[in-house]
């Protein structure tokens, strides 16, 4: 979600024709300078049950460790400060414990919602729509971090810069603690490769990469399991070269978006062994899946409901103001899927997952005999059936052929 976020933010600057800087705070041991002092004052400001409050006085105060070599234990010592690397609540409460930041009336609004600093675990980012407002945001960062003792690595910290100029990183100097912040063109942020260099009508977001994982894992697989079953590669396929992660922040009329499509039906002719002239309506049906497309605007819309429906009312207003903007990601995919699921608008504050899956497994249809005859011929190449009838691998090969690409019927 946060990463979805920041591609919104941007987006809706470029599409009104404005710069976009993004500032990728780096803190140095952030978790392990948290004072617990300012956590549960920040924790009583924002009114969290004092029940809860006292549970987590009890669990971090009380906290004790050792340090164990080889076969030898140090002494019982208490833990003063940090909250827990690895814990479930140490994300939220780094969270709280910069919220602060938010106040700050600088960078990039979305209506009247502010949208100039997102973080997740420690990972924060700063949007503003000008050097000026990035400035006044990193000044504030500073004396804040100053007061709650946090370190920004100036070394670590990118700067991206969304602009139609060429060249406009090189007169852009932004400084932080002193030192000058390094402008780059792509960064990776929480797994997703956020890119300068992409226009209206691609993805901020770099796919290229799943379209290569993809088929170098099903060359993989192709090689190291020849002997498994085709059915039982197709699991493995699923399971390990499907990688789906983060397809809420694509674009669907990017033609990188096609081309993964295109790539997906290939590397499961591969992986079947089937003819490149196989019949696109066979493919799901043999991979035990719907559509790779369908699949894709079934995850946005599961995303897109579950946010606009979100208990919190500053996501919920958050992502309602983006689907009212006809010039966001959110709104050029939302056309496609509410026409392909054939659903309605009212529908997004209704409908529950069970009925979406439904409409997934309804758009996938059902088998045909072909497609039965593909799945047995498959089964009988591979040996894992037994048949009266006395055909040769040749034999079973050619009838794949003739089955899968239609021939026997054009």
């Amino acid at each position: 979600m946060c990463s979805f976020l920041i591609s919104e933010t941007i987006q809706y600057y470029k599409s009104h024709g404005s710069d976009i800087y993004m500032l990728s705070l780096d803190a140095s041991k952030a978790f392990d300078r948290v004072k617990y002092t300012n956590v549960f004052k920040l924790l009583i400001e924002i009114s969290v049950c004092p029940l809860v409050i006292r549970f987590l006085l009890n669990v971090y105060i009380f906290s004790s460790s050792t340090v164990k070599w080889n076969n030898c234990k140090s002494e019982t010592f208490s833990i003063s400060n940090v909250v827990k690397q690895g814990a479930i609540i140490s994300a939220p409460l780094f969270a709280i414990y910069i919220d602060p930041l938010k106040d700050a009336n600088e960078g990039c609004f979305i209506g009247n919602l502010c949208a100039n600093a997102f973080a997740y675990a420690d990972d924060i980012v700063l949007l503003s729509f000008s050097c000026t407002a990035l400035r006044n945001l990193i000044s504030i960062c500073e004396a804040y971090a100053e007061d709650h003792e946090i370190r920004f690595n100036p070394d670590k910290c990118t700067l991206m810069i969304f602009s139609n100029l060429k060249n406009v990183d090189e007169y852009v100097n932004i400084m932080l603690c002193g030192s000058r912040i390094r402008n780059i063109a792509n960064e990776k942020h929480l797994g997703h490769v956020f890119d300068t260099g992409f226009n209206n009508s691609l993805n901020l977001i770099n796919i290229e990469n799943v379209i290569r994982d993809m088929k170098v894992r099903t060359n993989t697989i192709s090689a190291q399991f020849k002997p498994v079953s085709w059915k039982s590669k197709t699991t493995i396929f699923n399971s390990q070269c499907l990688s789906l992660y983060g397809c809420q922040l694509w674009r669907l009329d990017d033609p990188k978006v096609d081309q993964l499509c295109t790539t997906w039906k290939v590397c499961c002719r591969r992986l079947l062994n089937l003819s490149l002239r196989t019949r696109s309506r066979f493919i799901h049906h043999l991979m035990g899946t719907a559509p790779i497309l369908d699949i894709i605007m079934y995850r946005m819309l599961s995303f897109f409901i579950a946010v606009l429906n979100n208990e919190d009312n500053l996501i919920s207003n958050f992502f309602k103001n983006t689907l009212l903007a006809n010039t966001l990601y959110m709104q050029v995919n939302i056309y496609k899927i509410l026409e392909r699921f054939n659903v309605t608008y009212h529908d997004l504050f209704s409908i529950n997952k069970s009925k979406l899956k439904n409409i997934l497994n309804n758009l996938k249809g059902e088998k045909d005999w072909q497609c039965n005859m593909l799945d047995e011929l498959l089964s009988m190449r591979d040996g894992t059936v037994t048949t009266d009838l006395d055909l040769k691998y040749n034999e079973i090969k050619y009838m794949l052929n003739q089955v899968s690409t239609d021939f026997l019927f054009d």
